[in-house]
């Protein structure tokens, strides 16, 4: 139910916040500046995945459902890779 999700979400939150206030007791305040140099490599990482997702993908180049338009004559065969896919199931 959605007060459960609530709940949850809550709970989520006090558990990170008793945590940073944890590591604070230990570490001092340099956990703080580790935080942001945590939350910044994230953006950082998002941002690009994100950019090589989009610019990088063949699902959203081969899908037409997806608004793709492949060439009618573009080789690329996916039944080798298929097979390899197989063969390694196989095991």
């Amino acid at each position: 139910t959605v007060r459960v999700q609530y709940a949850f979400r809550i709970g989520c939150v006090a558990d990170f916040v008793s945590m940073m206030i944890a590591a604070k007791v230990w570490l001092g305040w340099d956990i703080f500046v580790l935080l942001i140099l945590f939350i910044w490599m994230y953006r950082l990482f998002k941002r690009t995945a994100g950019r090589l997702w989009k610019n990088a993908s063949i699902v959203s180049y081969w899908r037409s459902d997806l608004g793709a338009k492949p060439d009618a004559d573009d080789p690329y065969d996916i039944r080798f890779a298929l097979k390899c896919l197989k063969d390694r199931a196989q095991f």
